[in-house]
Parts: C-alpha cells; structure tokens; sequence
C-alpha cells in the first residue's frame, strides 16, 4: 500500500463485515460517516471480516474519500506487521471483526485501541425473535434461543476482550453494561441530517425501507401486508405501500397487487420517498436504532412505528412519532395521518426537528472528536512520546 509510506501519518484501522454500502443499509451509511470524519484526523485504512466481493461502486467511494479497501486476510496481516505501529485505533464493527482481526492486532499493534463497535446487541435481536417464534409456534425457535444464548456469551466476552466497547443508543448501552459490569461502553449513534421535503397533501401512499435478508425487516414486510395493510385498505380503499430496499424474499414477492408493490433497490431513495405520505417501520423484533426511521423522519415524513421500530431514538409517541405494537393499532396510526394532513405535517415537522438534534453529522463527529482526544491521544503510538493523531 504505496499512499502509506509516503507519508508518516497514523492509522486508523476499520473493520467491517463487508465494504459498506449506503445505498443498502443504514450500519453502512453510519460507518460511512464515521469513516469520513476520522479521515480528518489520520490516515484511514479499510478492512472487510468476511472474504466476500465487494461491489466497485462500494470500494470507489470510499477511495473517493482517501479510504483505501484492503481485502484477504494474509494480506491485511502482512498491513499490520508493515505499519501495525502506527495504528492507533482500531474501529472494529459487529463481533466477526473482533474475532477475526483482534489476535493480528494485539500482536503487530498492541498500542492500539481497540474498539468493539457493536451497531445493536445481537443476542437481544435473536431473544426477541426467538419470543415471537415461540408465540407463533415457529419450528426453529429452540435453534433461535440456543443462537441467542451462545452471542450473549460471545458479545459479553467481546465486551471483556476490547478495551472499549461502542453502542448506537443509550438502550443498547445499558444492555451492554448488564452483561458485563465495569466495561467501558460509549454512545455514537447513527447519522440523519436533517433535509425536509415538500409535504405531499393528498397522497395516500406508504412507504417501509429494509435490507431484506436481514430477518427483522423480512418479517416485518411480510407481517405489515398480511395483517395491517388490509387494515388499512379497509378505511381507505385506494392507499398503497411501497416496500423498498434490496434483495426482497420470494415470498414477499408473491404478496405484490395494486395495493403492495415491491420496488426493491432504488438508486435514488429521495425520488422514491417524494410521494410519501406516511413512513412504516413495523418491526416485530430487532436491536438497535433503526436506520429506516432516521432516513424517513430526516425528510419530514411522518413515521408510524412498533416501539421496537423506535427503540433508542430519543422520539416521543404522540408528538413526533405515532407508536402501536398490534396491527389495528398500527392501522388506525397510519389513516390518521392519511385523512388528517394538518396532524400530518406536524409529526412530520417534530420528528424531522428531533432527529437532527439527536443525529446530526455534528454528534457523531464530537462524540468521535472525544474518543479519540481521551483515549486514543493518551497513549503513545510506539514508542513515540507524543500524545494526540499525528494527522500530518
């Protein structure tokens, strides 16, 4: 990696699973954010967990920003045993990056901070699913809590292992610190800025973005065209979802009529959520802080959720956010807001104006601008005596 030794600048080292891409998934869009801003401070350096192709759109926006991708795990071993002393953090999303890269980095750059970047607690989305599996008498509901008690055990030992640990929202830190006590866990949550659009009077047109293969979100689809869209449809005959996001199951698909369309990926999210009248997040289970929340609320439309949908958020129920965990409840929710356009605006205008204060480029910046001034800059890289980012 030639950009590296032209200049003696620190590293920072990311790891995710795969090279984000925010066009899919808001982990990826957050990581994204956080990525650009620590390339303010020091050389950036990009690993992907899993040996999986990356799309060259992924790769060249980060490229695009001075992020170089470094693929294959013999090659990002020989990185760190080439410039391991000069990293100085290293941001490690979801447990496979901890697992994978932890050993290499303790042994060729032990000066590093390391920082378990959870993005949700896993072991509460699989209890939770795990809940509804049971209820419903879901086959796979003994393989799901055994899941679920196994990364509870891993997640609190990743915890232990890391000298600290990141969380996306005070729920989720509370969760971690219950596991296990006396860690150090943090709160940089997702990024929204805030960009309101026109009001669209008149339209009757629902909107849910998901990550499909990511199980909460296909249940959710699946559970809000089966039991609330009939809802619905049955006080406002002409309303229609529009279910967006990539990689859509076939049985999602086959739920298509006039009113469930099934856009899949779009390249442009704005235009497909112009018309929007009313955001869904209907999530039966999860963890987390929801990034489809935060990308419809940012843009002024006003979202009807589960409380899972909101978990974390900081948004109020009534006021900038509509809030029901059954079906009829969410129903009712969502045709208030499609035949009153006045109390419309006015969850869309609160719910826009609250997640800029919570999830503005600005928070996550200083919450990073912190971590790395209190504990990345206390220790010294090497044997240097320095404290701070050498960023030149």
């Amino acid at each position: 990696m030639p950009e590296l030794d032209s200049v003696e600048r620190d590293i920072i080292m990311v790891a995710d699973y795969f090279v984000p891409a925010p066009d899919h998934d808001s982990a990826s869009l957050r990581l994204v954010h956080l990525m650009t801003h620590l390339a303010k401070r020091a050389h950036v350096v990009f690993m992907p967990a899993l040996d999986a192709p990356a799309t060259p759109e992924a790769v060249r926006r980060l490229h695009d920003v001075g992020i170089p991708v470094l693929g294959g795990h013999e090659g990002q071993v020989r990185f760190l045993v080439d410039h391991g002393h000069r990293v100085r953090l290293a941001f490690l999303s979801r447990p496979h990056s901890v697992t994978r890269f932890l050993g290499p980095i303790r042994e060729h750059a032990p000066q590093a901070v390391v920082a378990y970047d959870t993005v949700d607690l896993h072991h509460r989305r699989l209890h939770r699913e795990a809940d509804l599996a049971d209820s419903i008498g879901r086959v796979d509901r003994f393989q799901l809590r055994a899941d679920a008690v196994s990364m509870r055990a891993l997640e609190e030992y990743l915890v232990h292992v890391c000298d600290l640990t990141i969380a996306v929202s005070e729920d989720d830190a509370d969760g971690l610190r219950e596991i296990a006590p006396g860690t150090d866990v943090r709160v940089i949550s997702n990024v929204h800025p805030a960009s309101p659009r026109t009001s669209q009077p008149g339209s009757e047109r629902i909107s849910f973005i998901g990550y499909y293969p990511h199980r909460p979100n296909a249940d959710a689809a699946l559970w809000f065209a089966d039991a609330v869209m009939p809802r619905v449809l049955d006080r406002v005959p002409h309303a229609v979802v529009e279910l967006i996001g990539a990689d859509p199951p076939p049985e999602l698909r086959a739920r298509e009529s006039s009113s469930v369309r099934v856009l899949g990926w779009v390249d442009d999210l704005d235009r497909a959520l112009a018309q929007t009248a009313v955001g869904v997040a209907p999530l039966r289970f999860g963890a987390g802080v929801k990034g489809k929340v935060g990308e419809m609320a940012r843009r002024g439309i006003p979202v009807v959720s589960t409380s899972v949908g909101v978990e974390g958020m900081g948004l109020h129920h009534g006021s900038e956010v509509l809030v029901a965990d059954d079906a009829e409840g969410l129903a009712a929710h969502i045709v208030e807001l499609l035949t009153d356009a006045e109390r419309a605006r006015q969850i869309g205008r609160a719910g826009c104006e609250r997640i800029e204060a919570l999830f503005g480029v600005e928070q996550a910046a200083s919450e990073l601008d912190r971590l790395l001034d209190t504990e990345v800059g206390a220790r010294p890289c090497g044997d240097a005596t320095s404290s701070g980012l050498r960023s030149t």
